[in-house]
C-alpha cells in the first residue's frame, strides 16, 4: 500500500512522535509512506537529524511552503492509495488530495474540540476517522459511524529496559503547556520531600526549576534516559514509552491518578493515562510525595512495578499493533491492497491499545 501522510510540522510533542513511528512501522511492514510537511516554516534545514531518521527508514519526506494556501502543493506525481492527515492543520489539504486522487481520506485526531466549523468539511468527507482514545471518540459523536478507536503504539525494540542508575532516580517528561503548569507545580513541590540521595530529573520544553530538579532540555532521543530510571511521571505517551521502559510510571496531568498498577489498568476499558476526565482537580504534592515516597522506601513494589510495566507494554502497547490496526482502517476506508504484501503477524503484541 502506498500512503500519503500529512502532518502539519515537526515539534516537541507526543503527537509527533506518534507521526514518526507509524511511518517507519508503515515501512518496517512492507508499505510505502510519502510524509508531507504542511506549515513548517524552517523546512528540512530546521530538522536535519529528523529527516535523516526518516528517510534512513525509507520513508519519503516533503516539505510543502508554508502556510500551505489554495493548491500550491500541486497534485502528486505518484500514485497513492490512501491520504491520511493527521494534524487538524493538515485537514483541509489532505481532502483535496484525495478528492484529486481519487482514493480515500483517513483523518487520525489527535485532541479534543475538533468538531467545528474550520474542520467539519474534511470530517464529513473523510471515509474513517482514526481517534486516539475513547473520549476523543466521544467527542465527534457527529461521525461515530466511521470512527476506529486506535491508542498510541511504542516501538517496544526502541524503549526497553536499560542499565538503571545507581541512585533511585525520577523523570518528568512532557511538553509544558498552560494546562500542565498546576500539576507542575505540585511536582516541584512534591519532590523537595524527597530523601537527599534521590535523583530527579526533567525532560521538557521548559525548565522546572532548580534546586532538586537536573533540567534535561527536550529530549528527542528519550529511550537513551527512560531506561536509565526508576519511576516516570507524566501522560498519554510518556506512560506508554515509560512502561515499555520498565519504569513505574505515575500518571501525572491537570489531575494526578497516581501509580500505575495491574489494578488500575484492569478497571480501564481502554488504557486512558491522559490524567483527565475525573473531576479530582488540580494535583495535590501529598499525594505525590506519599506515593513517590513509598516507591523510593518500598524496592519490592517499585521492582514488581518496573516489571509490570515491561509486561503490559509488550501485550497492549506496542507498535507493529498500531500499524496493523492502522492498516486495517485504510482498508475499512476502501484503500486498495497496493504492490506491497504485509509481511506477517506482529512481533509486538496482539491488540492496538495505548490511550490518550
Amino acid at each position: 500500500m502506498h500512503v500519503l501522510m500529512l502532518t502539519a510540522a515537526f515539534f516537541p510533542s507526543g503527537q509527533t512522535a506518534h507521526v514518526l513511528d507509524l511511518a517507519r512501522g508503515l515501512v518496517r511492514r512492507g508499505h510505502r509512506v510519502d510524509l508531507w510537511v504542511t506549515h513548517s516554516r524552517g523546512g528540512r534545514q530546521a530538522h536535519p537529524s529528523t529527516v535523516a531518521a526518516l528517510e534512513g527508514a525509507g520513508v519519503a519526506v516533503r516539505f510543502l511552503p508554508a502556510p500551505v494556501v489554495g493548491e500550491r502543493a500541486g497534485l502528486p506525481g505518484e500514485r497513492y492509495d490512501v491520504v491520511h492527515a493527521q494534524s487538524s492543520w493538515s485537514f483541509e489539504l489532505g481532502r483535496r488530495l484525495a478528492e484529486m486522487l481519487g482514493v480515500p481520506l483517513v483523518l487520525t485526531c489527535h485532541g479534543l474540540g475538533l468538531d467545528q466549523l474550520a474542520y467539519r468539511r474534511a470530517l464529513a468527507a473523510a471515509s474513517r476517522l482514526i481517534c486516539v482514545g475513547p473520549r476523543v471518540a466521544r467527542d465527534l459523536g457527529a461521525f461515530r459511524s466511521k470512527i476506529a478507536v486506535v491508542g498510541n503504539g511504542v516501538d517496544l525494540e526502541r524503549f526497553r529496559p536499560g542499565i538503571r542508575e545507581p541512585r533511585w532516580t525520577l523523570l518528568y517528561a512532557g511538553r509544558v503547556d498552560r494546562w500542565k503548569r498546576p500539576a507542575l507545580a505540585a511536582f516541584r513541590q512534591a519532590v523537595q520531600g524527597l530523601p537527599r540521595d534521590a535523583q530527579v530529573w526533567a525532560a521538557s520544553t521548559r525548565r522546572l526549576g532548580g534546586g532538586r530538579i537536573h533540567n534535561l532540555g527536550w529530549v528527542s532521543e528519550l529511550e537513551r534516559v527512560m531506561g536509565r530510571v526508576h519511576v516516570v511521571a507524566g501522560t498519554g505517551r510518556v506512560i506508554r514509552e515509560g512502561l515499555a521502559s520498565g519504569a513505574a510510571c505515575l500518571i501525572l496531568g491537570r489531575e494526578y491518578h497516581g501509580p500505575v498498577t495491574p489494578e488500575l489498568v484492569e478497571r480501564m476499558d481502554f488504557p486512558d493515562f491522559s490524567g483527565t476526565g475525573r473531576g479530582l482537580g488540580p494535583p495535590d504534592p501529598a499525594a505525590i510525595l506519599q506515593d513517590l515516597l513509598r516507591l523510593y522506601r518500598d524496592r519490592r513494589w517499585l521492582a514488581e512495578l518496573m516489571a509490570f510495566g515491561r509486561r503490559y507494554a509488550e501485550a497492549r502497547l506496542g507498535l507493529d499493533a498500531m500499524v496493523e490496526a492502522t492498516v486495517e482502517v485504510y482498508r475499512a476506508a476502501g484503500a486498495s491492497s497496493g504492490s506491497a504484501p504485509d509481511p506477517g503477524p506482529s512481533r509486538e503484541g496482539p491488540e492496538a491499545a495505548g490511550g490518550q
